[in-house]
Formats: C-alpha cells, structure tokens, sequence
C-alpha cells in the first residue's frame, strides 16, 4: 500500500528504476548516493517516512544518513542511535530479515524511534535489512500514518533489489576503504629489528616491542606477559608507557594472569594458535572469553604466543576498551612479532643457560659415576632421586617397573612430611597404556585437576599432596625399538625391564627443555641399571634354577637311593591329609610299595620338593602349602599317602588307609589331564574327602606322575595352596618369574622321580621274578636229576633182567611181549640218552643243537604226543606235506615248539572241532608249517602278540601268563633258529599258527 496510484505506473517508472541501480553500482560518494536512493523511493513509494542509517562497527552504534519526515525536518535522523540487546533493530541486523511494525508508537523494542512515531504519528512501519551475503551493513525504515501497513509482492521485489544493490556497493567501498587504511607491517618490523640488535637485556627488548607495537596498532593498551612456570601464571613484564589515570578499576590493565581457571588458554597459546576476542566473533570458547576479559580487564583481547622449541615463554596482548574487530593483517603482524621475541630471548639468557647446561652435565655425569662404581643399587638410587629433585625443586620420586601390566614401585624418596604409595600403583586404562607405551619422551601433567590422563593414579598422589608430576620412559625411542625386535625374533628373556620416572610436585607448574631432557637423560640412565640388575636377577634365578634341578637329580637317581641308608620318619598317626574311614577296608601288604628303597626315594622326593617351593617361590613360611604323594602299585586297585608338614619338619606316610585310585573320580580326572591341573577346595568330590582331608578354602594343584605314553601312571604329587600362592590356572606365563621357575622345575622333577620311581618298581620285580625262577630252576633241576636217576635205576635193571636166561618156558613163548619191552628200553634209552644232555649242558642256559630234522618225523612224534586230547576231544586231524623235506635246527627244542602250537590249537577247538596241518615250501630256502583251527581266541592276545613292543611288565597282559606266555617263548626259540612264529586270525574266523623255518639241503 507504499505504492502510488497504478495509474501513474508507466514507461518512465523503469527508466527510473534503471537510473538509480546504475547510480548505486558506480556512485563513489556515499553520502551524495544515500540522497539519490532516499529520493528514488520518495518518489516512487506513498510513505511519509524513510529513514536510511549504516552500522559503525567500532562503536557498535548505528548512524543516521538522512531521510524524510512529514515536516521536512531531518535533524533527528541523522543521530546516532544505540543497539539494544533484543530490540527490533538488533533483530534486524542478527537474522537479516525484514520486520514488520503494526503501529510504532506503541512498540516497546525500538528505544529512541517510539518518541520520533509519536512525533509525527507513524503506525505502520516496515525495517528492511542493507546486507551483502553474511554481512549486514545497515537498516532502512519506511513508515506511514495508516495502521498495519503491508507490501505487495511487487513492492517487496523491487525494494529487495534496491537494497541488495546497495549492500553489494557498500561491501566494495568498505573493501577499498580498508586497502587504503591497511597497515603496512614491514616499517615496524624493520624498525624492531634494527632496535632490537643494539638493546642488551631482554626487558629492554620486550619495551621496545610492546612501544612499537602499540604505536602500530594504537590499541588502548599493550601488554607483555611472561609465563612463570612453578606457580602456573603469566605474570606482566612490560607494557606500552601511555599511563591514563582517568581508567577506572576495569580500565586499568592486569598485573598478572593465573591459569586457574584458565588452562584451555594456556594449551591454546602453547599449540601455536593466536587468540583474537573482539566484536561478534571469538577464537575461542566463551567460558575462556569471559574468564579472559575479566582478567585482563579489556573488552577486546588480541594475543600471540611466544613459543621457542616447543616451550611457551609468554604471549604478546593489545586490548581494547570497546568492542574492536580485527583484522587479518594485525593479527599477522602480532604473530609475528611474537615469533620474533621468541628468537630474540634467548640471546638475553645465553649466560645463564650455558651455566645451567654446565651443572646439568656435571649432574648426569654425577648420576653415572653413581651407577658405575656402586654396587648397591639402592643407594645408587637414592643419590640419583637426591640430585634430580634437588635440581627441579621436586618433593616427590619413584621408580616403578611394568610387570604384567602394572607398575610395582621398586623405590620412592620424598620429603619427611610426605607419606608413601604401596608397593603397586593401580591399573590403568587401556588409553593411559597406549599413552605410556608410545611415548617415549616425558609426560608432564601441569595441573591434576585440569588432567584427563592417569586417573586411575590420582587418588594416590594426592594423597601424598603431588598437584604435578613428570614422567619418563627408562627405555628410550631407539632402545624400545631394539627390544621390540628383541622380543620378535628371540622373546622377552633377556629384555630390559621397562621402568617409569615419577618425579612429584606439591604445586602446579610446568617445566622447560632442558628440564625435560635432564629427566630423560636421567631416566635413561637409571633404565640401564635397572637392565644390569634385571640381568643379575635372571642370572642368578639360572643358577638357583639349576642348582636345584641337578640336586634334585642326584638325589633322585636310584643308585643314591639304594646307596644311602637313612630311614624315612614314618608316623601315620600324625598324617596332616589322611582321616581314618571305618567303610575302608585295610590295604595288604604289598612287597614292591613296602620296599625301604621305594619309601625312601618318596620320602626323599617330597622332602625336596618342599624345600625347592619355600626356596624359588620367595613365600611367607605362614603360607607355605602342604605337599602330598599319592602312589600306588600298576595291579592295585587301592594307594596310599605320603605327606610332608612344613610346620612339624617331617614325612608323614599311612598304608591303613585304602585310596580307591580306579574308581575315584577325582584321580581319576587328574589321571586324565596332562600337565597340571588347578582344582579350587571346593570343587573337591564328597567321596574323595573321605580319605582326603584338604583346607577349607584355596587351590589344589595336582599333576599325574608320567613316564612313556604306553605306560599309565602310578602316582600323584598333589600341592595344597590354601594362599594361592603358585601359579593361577588363568596366569598367562612370564618367563623368569618364581611361579613360572618353580612350575617348571617342579615339571622337571615330577618326570625324573615318575622314571626313577618306576625304575625302583621294575627292578624290584624283576628281581623278585628272577629270584622265584632261580629257585624254580635249581628244584626242577634237582627233580629231573633225580628222575635221572630213579629211571636209570630201573632201566639197568630191566636191562638185567633182560639178558638174565630163563629156563621158564612159558616166558620165553611169549616173544611178543618181550619185543615190546625191549621196545620201550629203547626209547626209555634215548630219553635217558636226551636227558643227559640237558643235566649237563643246560643246566642254567639253553643251548642250541643244531642238526637236519626230517619234517615227517617231526609231524609224526608230535602227533603222537596229542594223542590223547584229540581222541578225548573227537578232533579231526588233517595234514597236507609235499614229500620228504628237511629242515635245519634243534630236533628237541623244534619238537616242543610244534606240540605246544598244537596242544594250544587242541585247547581251543570245540568238540568234534577240525585242525589242519599244512606243510609247503615257500621257496628254495624257507619252508612254512600252518596250523588252522577254528577255535576262539582273545584278539588282544594276537594283537599284542604281533606288536614291536614289549610288553610292560607292570601291566596286566595276556602274554605274561600261558598261553600267551608259551608263545613268547616258543617264538624266541624258534628266531633263535633262524625261523619266525607268526599268530593270525583269519578274516573266515580260523586261527592261524605258522612256523617259518630254513630248509635243509643235503
């Protein structure tokens, strides 16, 4: 409704339109253009106010640049007016949107502007935003007497065209104004440089800096701050000379700042980054703006650090008393100079830095003089914490090592008010490890509780009033390198232990280079003693490791067993692990487990034992665990308990108590597990507590005692920890620890004495076998002599009677029956003959006689001899030879064999049951004998009978008693010969015995 009568619309409306956008695009006067649009809109628009005004940014205050009014006085237009916080105007200029005003003068939000409506009775009123892109520029007002003024579509266009014309036009003039008002860096920097070379201390250049700086930028103020590490603030070390006593308390600049509240600050200016606070616009969060102003004491804060080799020195500041926005070129220039007080600085500390590196040389030199030429360790130590903390001012050090992902503080020196950490500090987190693994140089924590890192630690230092604290690696970069490679290609045994420097403050505060490299070099040093001493300690854990593995040897070997004659305190009413059971019957007596030798090798064995875990584990005697045997023999089906009580010093044994090893689940499950297994008290089964009285609480470690994998085992070593002191089931292996130590020589032992052990058992029973065939030998040697002899008595007498004439005729009709005796003399003869020559010759040893044996009269004699079981038996014989064959060996001996093949064949056959004999040649030198029968047989038999191996002579076998025995000795006899017995069961069910024996040719 701005818009006049339509009908005055015509050509002359877009030749005014084109003039005054042409204007705006070239017009170079502000002022003159300002006049142009206010009469374009006059002209064009019905509205008896137009109010044009721009945004003066250093006062924050909008300028009037002239309008119209229904008087024609335009005075109070061109006023300056303030922005208010939420009035229409700062709306305008925040969201660059145009807003509309029903009726003015009742409008609360518009300050000044409700006395100018009611003036001249404007209502309906429309605020339009001058802005170009993000930037506003200013505000035009159109008002008119009419209550709710609105605009058309076409109204809104073209006044949205007019005025982003105009902003684009004051983006470009404000861009030439600020060329033309640049300034130009160079003549002050050059003008510092050539100051500053002829000045000598460093106050005298900070003056200078801060004169020059100030007369550059004209800011209200400038100021040098310089950082002062022990107490953690900047503190004002020089400013511009310009005093302005009429500043009020807010005016006047700040003597120091405190970082406090202040850290984010401080880690801003120590990353590099310049701080620029000013009109609309911050570089840094608004908790920092707010706290820094107030501090400062300034509106707008520009301020670049002053940073050499990574160590902030301070920071240069100009202030503003308004709100001043910044520009790209001061801010360069600022961050140069404080570039170039940060190269000039040292200069002035030259003097005293190099007298500082001198006494931080003779200091190291002092630390490795210590640790060189002292053996103790401990006072190495404590020199060096003296010289370290006596030289950064520190009231607190330690030395802790990583073990397992913790750190154990090996030494901790602090004052005498100071109280100490326990000997392990808490874990950390999975960040604060990464932390500390990759970082090799020193990690600094400033201010504890500004910290994020090592929380886990910080109830404890506090505790001892650390606020601050260093930390360094012992290992450096290069050398974590080289172990890493170490650990890859040959493990962890000989790498150095990883140490960690802890140096404490009782107050915030941050430490400069060369501060830090003193902590690194001396970190470095101490991680090489702690290298030598990590050394020492494999070393001479080797040397205990193997002194004790070779004494446990000797004194498991069974020569020093049997060799010494001590005797084992046996005591079974003191038995610490055994409780009588009246369901348990007694165990017998059994000769191999009751042999002194035996009991002494277990007597001896757990009395070592016990004394290798209080040695190498390095445990409290309070809580040494208790040690157990449990053995018993391969055929038992019960064991015993053997014990030794650390308190009471001896060995404590029981055979009245039988231990049900084949049936007892929890042996049998130990049994079954190899290596050693970790069972908690609890898990313990009701019925092995029968017999098994174990602690209340704890572990039970138990490992079966093994020897060869055919072999089963014959004992148990079983280790009570009611402390959990040994090694955990879940605890992953650390090489040279004393858990680790212990577990493997204990591993080694376990298979020694198991070996030694069965050594003793099988001896034992070998000789025990040897002894009872020695006198089963020497009785039927003594029997057959006197068999000899009776039936060679009554041969000769036969033989007497024989020759002795007759004059009986009745007997010497009888020619039949003296053929037949004279028949039988004959073969009693030749036994008596065959006989001899195993009295005389054989006597403890068989000897071979070897001769040609007709194969016919070896199957005929043998058949004769099973006579009798195969009638008794109603067997069919069947034998298939080819012609007359001869073989090569010993005709008794060959004789035995086939009749003991035979008799087992008779045996095992049914009644009425089948045998065949085949007899044929293989080839030109062997000749094969097969004896086929169809009775049954044990398939463990044949299967053990045909395997490589000996059977275990402590083991139940069917090859250690008949038959399976006489096999054995028949296929001896007959290899003895050159021959081989082969025993099979055919896939039809038949047994198969077959010889294989050398053809004889004549």
């Amino acid at each position: 409704m701005f818009k006049k009568n339509e009908a005055e619309k015509n050509h002359n409306n877009l030749i005014a339109l084109e003039s005054i956008i042409r204007a705006i695009r070239e017009e170079e006067d502000l002022d003159f253009l300002m006049k142009k649009v206010i009469n374009y809109l006059q002209s064009e628009f019905d509205c008896c106010l137009i109010w044009v005004c721009l945004y003066d940014r250093l006062a924050n205050k909008i300028v009037g640049k002239g309008g119209i009014t229904p008087n024609g006085e335009i005075s109070a237009l061109k006023q300056k007016f303030t922005i208010s916080h939420g009035d229409i105007l700062e709306q305008v200029f925040m969201e660059r949107k145009a807003i509309k005003v029903s009726d003015l003068r009742a409008e609360k939000q518009v300050g000044e502007w409700v006395k100018i409506a009611q003036t001249y009775h404007i209502k309906g009123t429309i605020f339009f935003p001058i802005h170009y892109k993000e930037k506003c520029f200013g505000i035009a007002l159109m008002g008119s007497q009419e209550w709710g003024s609105s605009l058309e579509s076409e109204e809104k266009a073209l006044l949205s065209l007019i005025w982003g014309e105009l902003g684009q036009t004051l983006q470009k003039i404000e861009k030439e104004w600020q060329h033309q008002q640049a300034k130009r860096s160079d003549e002050p920097i050059l003008s510092l440089l050539s100051q500053l070379g002829k000045l000598t201390t460093l106050d005298q250049r900070l003056e200078t800096v801060a004169e020059i700086t100030h007369q550059f930028l004209q800011p209200s103020r400038t100021n040098i701050y310089w950082y002062y590490p022990n107490g953690r603030y900047f503190w004002r070390r020089a400013s511009n000379h310009q005093v302005i006593v009429e500043w009020s308390d807010f005016k006047r600049p700040a003597s120091g700042i405190t970082l406090q509240d202040l850290g984010k600050f401080y880690h801003v200016l120590l990353a590099g980054q310049i701080v620029c606070i000013g009109e609309y616009y911050t570089s840094v969060d608004s908790d920092i703006t707010r706290r820094l102003i107030r501090q400062i004491r300034a509106a707008s804060v520009l301020a670049a650090p002053i940073i050499l080799e990574d160590e902030l020195l301070g920071f240069i500041a100009v202030e503003e008393q308004h709100n001043r926005p910044w520009q790209d070129d001061e801010k360069n220039y600022l961050q140069g100079v404080g570039q170039l007080l940060a190269l000039t600085s040292p200069l002035s500390e030259m003097q005293d830095k190099i007298r500082q590196a001198k006494l931080d040389q003779t200091l190291t030199a002092g630390i490795t003089r210590a640790i060189y030429g002292d053996d103790d360790w401990h006072k190495t130590l404590k020199t060096t914490a003296e010289k370290i903390s006596q030289r950064l001012g520190a009231k607190y050090f330690m030395l802790a090592i990583r073990n397992r992902g913790q750190f154990e503080v090996v030494y901790q020196n602090h004052s005498t008010q100071s109280r100490t950490v326990k000997t392990s500090l808490p874990p950390l987190s999975k960040e604060d490890m990464t932390l500390l693994g990759q970082n090799t140089e020193v990690v600094g924590i400033e201010n504890w509780s500004e910290s994020h890192i090592l929380n886990a630690w910080q109830e404890d230092f506090e505790k001892l009033g650390v606020r601050s604290l260093l930390l360094c690696s012992t290992i450096g970069a290069g050398k974590k390198e080289q172990e890493e490679s170490i650990t890859k290609n040959q493990g962890d045994r000989y790498n150095q232990p990883e140490g960690l420097v802890i140096i404490g403050y009782e107050t915030p505060r941050t430490w400069n280079r060369n501060e830090r490299e003193l902590v690194q070099i001396a970190s470095q040093q101490l991680g090489f003693l702690l290298h030598q001493r990590h050394i020492n300690q494999l070393i001479n854990k080797q040397q205990q490791y193997t002194q004790y593995l070779q004494s446990g040897l000797t004194t498991l070997q069974p020569t020093t067993i049997l060799a010494n004659s001590t005797k084992v305190l046996i005591n079974s009413s003191n038995s610490l692990l055994l409780q009588e059971v009246k369901n348990l019957e007694p165990v017998g007596e059994l000769s191999v487990l009751g042999n002194l030798s035996l009991d002494r090798l277990e007597g001896k064995f757990l009395e070592f034992i016990a004394q290798a875990i209080v040695a190498i584990a390095e445990i409290n005697p309070q809580t040494i665990p208790l040690v157990a045997l449990i053995t018993w023999y391969p055929l038992s089906q019960a064991g015993r308990v053997m014990s030794y009580s650390y308190p009471e010093c001896h060995i404590t044994s029981t055979d009245k108590i039988s231990i049900p090893v084949r049936t007892d689940s929890w042996i049998q499950q130990i049994i079954s597990t190899n290596g050693w297994l970790h069972l908690s008290v609890s898990d313990v089964p009701a019925k092995t507590l029968r017999w098994l009285n174990i602690l209340d609480s704890g572990q039970v470690v138990a490992t079966a005692l093994r020897t060869a994998i055919e072999h089963q085992p014959t004992g148990i070593l079983l280790i009570a920890d009611p402390h959990k002191i040994l090694w955990q089931k879940t605890e992953l292996p650390q090489p040279h620890s004393p858990t680790e130590t212990l577990k493997n020589l204990l591993t080694h032992l376990v298979n020694q004495f198991a070996w030694s052990r069965r050594y003793l058992i099988v001896k034992t029973t070998l000789e025990s076998q040897r002894e009872e065939l020695e006198w089963l030998n020497w009785y039927k040697q003594r029997r057959l002599e006197e068999l000899y002899r009776t039936v060679g008595s009554g041969f000769k007498q036969l033989s007497e009677l024989h020759y002795t004439p007759s004059e009986n005729p009745v007997q010497q009709k009888n020619v039949l029956t003296n053929l037949r005796y004279q028949q039988l003399l004959r073969q009693i003869g030749n036994v008596l003959s065959s006989t001899t020559s195993l009295l005389k010759q054989e006597k403890w040893r068989l000897q071979a006689n070897f001769d040609v044996v007709s194969v016919a009269n070896l199957l005929r004699r043998s058949l004769i001899r099973i006579d009798s079981q195969v009638k008794k038996r109603q067997l069919q014989l069947e034998v298939h030879r080819e012609g007359n064959l001869n073989i090569y060996g010993d005709i008794i001996k060959l004789e035995l064999v086939v009749y003991e093949l035979l008799i087992s064949a008779c045996s095992r056959s049914q009644t009425g049951g089948k045998i065949d004999i085949k007899c044929q040649t293989l080839d030109e030198e062997w000749l094969e004998i097969s004896i086929l029968d169809a009775g049954k047989i044990s398939s463990k038999l044949i299967t053990e009978f045909n395997s490589a191996s000996i059977p275990d002579v402590l083991e139940p076998s069917p090859l250690v008693s008949p038959p399976g025995k006489h096999l054995i000795i028949c296929r001896r006899v007959i290899q003895q010969m050159g021959g081989e017995l082969e025993l099979n069961l055919q896939e039809s069910g038949l047994v198969e015995s077959k010889l294989l024996l050398p053809l004889a040719h004549l």
